[in-house]
């Protein structure tokens, strides 16, 4: 698991099956909350978080690069492999990736599900 791929997969993967789960629970929820929420208002906050999450990902891989490049030119090849061993940044990466890959599954996947069901199991709208 030290690739970042692998965190990336690892994290939509249980986002989808978090997708799932609600899919199931969503059945025995009772039906006056249906209501509450419109289809449009929710992709409309997914679409900012996707958006959010994109921006904070270019952003850390920028900041995550520069470090690489001036440890490898500036510092001795022990601080470099110490900063390149380190989890925190690949993990958030992967969280931050993750994310965006889950609403792009979702905007694939889950919406022309939605609209050839009329939003019965996603959102009433």
């Amino acid at each position: 698991m030290r690739k970042l791929w692998t965190r990336v997969l690892i994290v939509g993967l249980l986002s989808l099956v978090a997708l799932g789960i609600a899919t199931l629970i969503e059945s025995i929820l009772p039906e006056g909350g249906n209501g509450r929420l419109q289809g449009a208002a929710v992709d409309r906050l997914l679409q900012i978080i996707a958006n959010a999450m994109l921006a904070v990902t270019v952003f850390s891989l920028t900041v995550m690069v520069t470090v690489h490049r001036n440890t490898s030119s500036q510092f001795t090849p022990r601080a470099h492999l110490l900063i390149m061993e380190g989890s925190v940044t690949p993990n958030t990466l992967a969280a931050f990736i993750g994310t965006y890959v889950t609403r792009l599954s979702q905007f694939f996947c889950v919406k022309p599900a939605c609209l050839a069901m009329k939003r019965q199991w996603c959102c009433s709208g």
